[in-house]
């Protein structure tokens, strides 16, 4: 027998773990498949107004842990937020599109039909059906076309877990969300397997960032300071996913479940949660690509006394540290707040 969907009150904020898997369980998504899937999980969830704590995509199914406020009525959500939330899922002509049918109605006195058009798309979003529907519905149809197949690409309909807001449930469900590729033997550290939210995290992207931070502390205490959320984050995701026995039970003769290296583990308790530099430089590197100037801060300051006519007068000082790792003191011309890897 089919059971009802859990869903949180009306009014209040809900957490949701949403697992979908390819039909037969099919081995369907290579690289290109779990990027278009990835960028998918963004676009939609902008327009849903779903905040993505963090998801990973398998080879054959995904799993996404994202949070939902109540979405405010029209007048207090605004027009420009709509249009905005729009254009994240279909696109700027989308956008403009249904700006014009607005105006349009209101240059005709038709104030009314024009409010029901914003509303129309303001009632779709703050619903985790809609948020799985359009993921999945895009993406089968992109896969289709690009492989010239067509029917169905999920197996039944997707799975939810409602997830209660507290740190404990929360830090718990992300974890075994981003322990998804370690255990499978893709990779030995979740950092490493590129389509999962704390490598994302890892690899700069500050929404990324933003959604760990919501698992990881109380409501009154949640921050945007990454350098906090890394370090407790990657200590509790590392101890959770510590592998545990070897080789397959003498009783039962399974096999243990794969995990993260039990020396790995402790080194990584022992720094705090802090990642080594040799391990930051496995990542792309935006500062060694894109710093301008790299070296000491006095070399650094020494570069900008001297070409300080091109950086403008607004610009006081020289050598900015680099951030995301103990860099040993290296500084850059170029200040890299947004995007540091990846």
């Amino acid at each position: 027998m089919r059971i009802s969907r859990a869903l949180g009150s009306d009014g209040e904020v809900s957490h949701y773990h949403c697992i979908s898997r390819c039909v037969g369980g099919a081995f369907l998504l290579g690289d290109v498949e779990k990027e278009r899937l990835r960028n998918l999980i963004w676009s939609v969830s902008r327009f849903c107004g779903a905040e993505v704590i963090t998801y990973c995509v398998m080879s054959n199914h995904f799993h996404l842990l994202v949070r939902f406020q109540p979405v405010p009525e029209l007048a207090e959500l605004g027009e420009s937020e709509i249009i905005e939330r729009v254009a994240a899922l279909n696109g700027r002509a989308a956008a403009k599109g249904l700006e014009f049918v607005v105006k349009n109605l209101r240059d005709q006195g038709h104030e009314a039909a024009a409010l029901e058009q914003l509303e129309l798309a303001r009632e779709r979003m703050g619903k985790v059906s809609v948020l799985m529907q359009e993921i999945k519905q895009r993406f089968t149809r992109w896969y289709n076309k690009g492989h010239s197949r067509y029917g169905t690409l999920w197996a039944d309909r997707f799975k939810s877990v409602l997830v209660e807001n507290n740190p404990v449930a929360l830090q718990v469900m992300a974890a075994y969300i981003d322990l998804n590729p370690v255990r499978a033997e893709l990779v030995s550290e979740p950092e490493s397997y590129r389509w999962c939210g704390y490598a994302e995290a890892m690899g700069g992207r500050v929404l990324a960032r933003r959604g760990l931070a919501l698992a990881l502390c109380e409501e009154e205490e949640r921050t945007s300071d990454w350098r906090r959320t890394q370090r407790a984050y990657r200590a509790w995701l590392y101890e959770s996913g510590e592998q545990q026995g070897e080789g397959r039970d003498p009783v039962t003769g399974e096999r243990a479940r794969a995990g993260i290296d039990p020396g790995k583990v402790k080194e990584v308790l022992e720094a705090n949660g802090q990642p080594s530099l040799a391990e930051v430089l496995r990542l792309r590197v935006r500062y060694l690509t894109d710093g301008y100037v790299i070296g000491s801060q006095g070399w650094v300051n020494a570069f900008w006394e001297e070409h300080r006519e091109d950086f403008g007068e607004r610009r006081k000082s020289g050598g900015r540290k680099l951030r995301g790792a103990a860099w040993q003191g290296l500084c850059s011309l170029r200040d890299l707040r947004v995007e540091v890897f990846g």
